[in-house]
């Protein structure tokens, strides 16, 4: 079983923490997975409620300590996501995920967590058009459009002419990173058709 950790903060992006989650939930009912995966919400305490960009009430389900014993971090943007000041415990889980070989998945704006813990330097990463500059500036890193990958780090963001929703495409590269024969099944269930966004990682 791959464990997925999603940071949540005040602020994020509905689309892009839900819409990760809900792809990543619906493979637990695939009769053919070989793996399941099991998603945590993470937040700076345990049982936290956090407020989402619309209103939404999130309540996590265990503190930044949780992220040491993921597979995977998941790091959703939002409007608040270039000003979320990520504390030292969550900085610090982050610097092990990228030293350990723990697979990091950023959406959108939240490159800008990444950004804030020193892990952009000198890195090509994807980010909304409107927000490169000021990726670039903060993080020291180059940005691009698209879906890229870094090493571990893999970021969406920045290509209006994708047509998607980011947060269910980066659930769907982290289903066929770790649970590959459940793709077809929760892409079904959606009545979505991301064949070409696996191609992409294959090749990214």
């Amino acid at each position: 079983m791959a464990v997925v950790g999603i940071v949540a903060f005040d602020g994020v992006d509905d689309l892009d923490l839900v819409g990760v989650r809900s792809v990543l939930i619906k493979s637990l009912g695939c009769p053919d997975q070989l793996d399941r995966i099991e998603t945590v919400i993470v937040a700076d305490t345990d049982k936290r409620l956090v407020t989402s960009a619309s209103g939404l009430m999130i309540q996590s389900q265990a503190d930044w300590s949780c992220l040491s014993c993921c597979d995977a971090i998941v790091l959703p943007g939002g409007a608040t996501a270039e000003q979320f000041d990520p504390p030292n415990s969550l900085q610090e889980q982050l610097r092990y995920a990228v030293k350990s070989g723990t697979p990091i998945y950023c959406v959108c704006s939240g490159a800008f967590i990444l950004a804030k813990s020193g892990l952009a330097v000198g890195r090509r990463l994807a980010v909304h058009s409107r927000k490169r500059k000021a990726l670039e500036q903060q993080g020291r890193c180059r940005t691009a459009c698209g879906l890229l990958s870094d090493g571990t780090i893999w970021t969406i963001g920045g290509d209006s002419d994708r047509g998607g929703v980011k947060g269910v495409e980066i659930g769907f590269l982290v289903l066929s990173h770790f649970n590959k024969p459940a793709v077809g099944y929760v892409e079904s269930r959606m009545e979505l058709n991301i064949k070409s966004l696996v191609r992409m990682a294959a090749v990214a």
